[in-house]
């Protein structure tokens, strides 16, 4: 399979007042911490479990998550989604800065397109506490229209899948995606897989996360909340 417009996934970025509270405890949850580049300023640090990659951006008003790309050739991109009728939020190709778009799917999710890495990817030793981080989960309204979105630019549509409930699955070379009937989900979330839920709970709450674990369809589910509120869903293997 070959990258689409977006490029390579780099980071799901959080927005978030206390940065030194979500960095302490994604350092307990087991996840690793990439040594990042002068791109970016002060107040910015990275983990990551090796397959999915969480970007920590401290801001005295915190915004939504956003999906962060990097690719190279962003003006001649800009003008190519533009043709295609994709309109851009925001476009910065100046020289002095870092050049980066964004852009924004059908339910307002932020999609961010760098043309420069942020961070150097680091050697991971141990799996982090959640389990196999299986898809980025994201809240939509309309599932064909969403759908639609995805594929053109260059995610392919999967199925369905009805863990933790049914959902339209999507993936590229670099993430797998989830689209969640918005009754289901208010916020992006991370979904992962682990063959003993009762384990995962108690190294979540022995970081401080409360949990709510219950069972859905014959599947075990255990939910906890990052400090910055993002949605933990760990699903029993099946």
């Amino acid at each position: 399979m070959t990258e689409g417009p977006l490029g390579r996934f780099l980071e799901l970025a959080l927005s978030t007042r206390d940065l030194l509270g979500l960095y302490h405890c994604l350092q307990a949850l087991g996840f690793t911490e990439a040594p990042t580049t002068d791109a970016r300023t002060a107040g910015y640090a990275v983990f990551t479990d090796g397959r999915i990659t969480l970007g920590l951006h401290e801001a005295a008003t915190p915004t939504a998550a956003a999906l962060v790309f990097v690719r190279p050739e962003l003006r001649a991109l800009a003008t190519a989604l533009t043709v295609r009728g994709i309109e851009l939020q925001s476009l910065q190709l100046d020289d002095g800065a870092p050049h980066e778009l964004t852009l924004q799917d059908p339910d307002g999710q932020t999609l961010c397109l760098r043309e420069a890495r942020t961070f150097s990817t680091p050697h991971i030793e141990r799996a982090a506490d959640p389990g196999w981080f299986t898809e980025l989960m994201l809240p939509v309204t309309e599932l064909p229209v969403a759908i639609a979105f995805w594929e053109a630019l260059g995610f392919v549509h999967l199925g369905e899948e009805r863990t933790p409930w049914p959902h339209a699955v999507l993936t590229s070379d670099t993430l797998n995606l989830g689209l969640y009937p918005r009754q289901r989900l208010d916020r992006p979330g991370l979904l992962f897989q682990s063959e003993s839920v009762s384990d995962v709970q108690r190294r979540f709450e022995h970081s401080g996360l409360p949990t709510r674990r219950f069972t859905d369809s014959g599947v075990e589910l255990l939910n906890a909340h990052l400090p910055d509120g993002t949605p933990l869903w760990v699903a029993s293997d099946v």
